[in-house]
């Protein structure tokens, strides 16, 4: 009787599992023999075999579903880029991954009666029992700027893992505990903000940590959900700024914060949006004030000029571009920070940029209540930042 597909395939997971054993024993008496010597001692012909091994067994064990295995072989991968950050006269120190590739050998003595869970537990623990440090996963391509990047991790002492697709740091925000996202705006199909609201809806063990996101500029409108809790603009400042945040990251000072009070002016026609806002801002240092139609937005813009403006794009008769252009007619300007709250989905791209030209964000309703405070001070630090103001 001809073997199904299933039990091919089987056979074939067997086949490769026992394999396995003997090439982690294989791979993990190299990285043991390197443990406590220089750089400048070994091998980096060997060390990049072994990494190319371990990518080889992650992606057939990905292939088979052995997930475990794919977790606790990228822990090692992450261990061993260290080494390459290393200077030539600093010694290696390779027990987290001696110890990880013991805890697969455990798994391997009998798959058929072991609970992935409970491994994946043991490795998170055994990782960061190893490691006090930061763990930052940053969502790159640009292999310059990776560069830069590993150099201000390690001048800060900050562990981490780099991947190219959002893709593949939307796995291992499922499967890994970490302390920070760094993602850039376009890493794929899974683009950045995507990525972002899909790590907070999964429930995951990294629904709740701090986000950054890499972008020259960005105008589409973005749910609340998607907003990183820091943009950092790619320009020549970028690697100061980002040497400064995470100084501030390393000594728990990430949280957005206001030097003073942020008086903000929102124009939208819906109270209960008004009442939302209000209530999301309560606690965050911000005075608030609502107007409901254009002639009630550019009377309080006259009496007392807002630090940010909050605009909405569909009023009932009007739009929030026409505020812009009468408070023009008026012998006004609208030069303060401005943050788009719209319904809509694209459209008026093309229009909000030439006529509304501080535009700092564009959000979608409908939005977070709870983070929209912590998003909005974000989103104008950020903007003084950029606008000099």
């Amino acid at each position: 009787m001809k073997a199904s597909l299933n039990e091919i395939l089987d056979e074939s997971k067997i086949e490769f599992l026992e394999k396995l054993d003997k090439k982690v024993v294989e791979l993990k008496t190299i990285l043991v023999e390197y443990n406590g010597k220089k750089k400048s001692d070994i091998n980096l012909d060997q060390l990049s075999n072994v990494t190319r091994e371990l990518h080889n067994i992650k992606s057939v064990a990905g292939s088979y579903e052995i997930d475990f295995v794919v977790s606790a072989v990228r822990n090692i991968s992450d261990h061993i880029s260290f080494i390459y950050e290393l200077d030539d006269n600093e010694n290696i120190d390779s027990s987290l991954a001696r110890e990880i590739f013991e805890l697969i050998e455990v798994f391997l003595k009998d798959i058929k009666r072991n609970d992935q869970g409970i491994f994946d537990s043991q490795l998170d623990s055994l990782v960061k029992t190893n490691s006090n440090l930061k763990r930052v996963l940053l969502v790159e391509s640009d292999k310059t700027l990776i560069n830069h990047f590993k150099k201000l991790f390690k001048a800060n002492g900050i562990s981490f893992a780099i991947v190219s697709s959002g893709k593949d740091a939307f796995s291992r925000l499922l499967d890994e505990k970490f302390d920070l996202l760094i993602t850039d705006l376009h890493v794929g199909k899974l683009e950045g903000p995507s990525l972002i609201a899909a790590n907070r809806v999964s429930g995951g063990i990294n629904k709740d940590i701090q986000t950054v996101m890499l972008s020259v500029s960005y105008f589409d409108l973005l749910p609340s959900i998607s907003v990183p809790d820091l943009f950092l603009s790619k320009n020549d400042k970028i690697l100061s700024e980002l040497e400064s945040f995470l100084t501030d990251f390393t000594n728990g000072n990430f949280e957005a914060k206001l030097a003073s009070p942020l008086e903000i002016l929102c124009l939208d026609d819906d109270q209960n949006i008004h009442d939302l806002l209000n209530i999301s801002f309560r606690n965050h240092n911000i005075i608030y004030r609502s107007a409901q139609n254009i002639s009630e937005f550019i009377s309080q813009f006259e009496k007392k000029k807002p630090d940010l403006v909050i605009l909405d794009l569909i009023l009932e008769n009007e739009n929030g571009v026409d505020a812009v252009k009468k408070l023009r007619e008026k012998g006004s300007s609208l030069d303060t920070p401005v943050i788009v709250l719209s319904s809509l989905e694209g459209g008026l791209r093309n229009e909000l940029v030439r006529d509304i030209p501080f535009i700092v964000a564009t959000l979608s309703k409908p939005f977070t209540p709870k983070s929209m405070g912590k998003e909005v001070i974000s989103l104008y630090n950020t903007s003084r930042k950029s606008l000099l103001i």
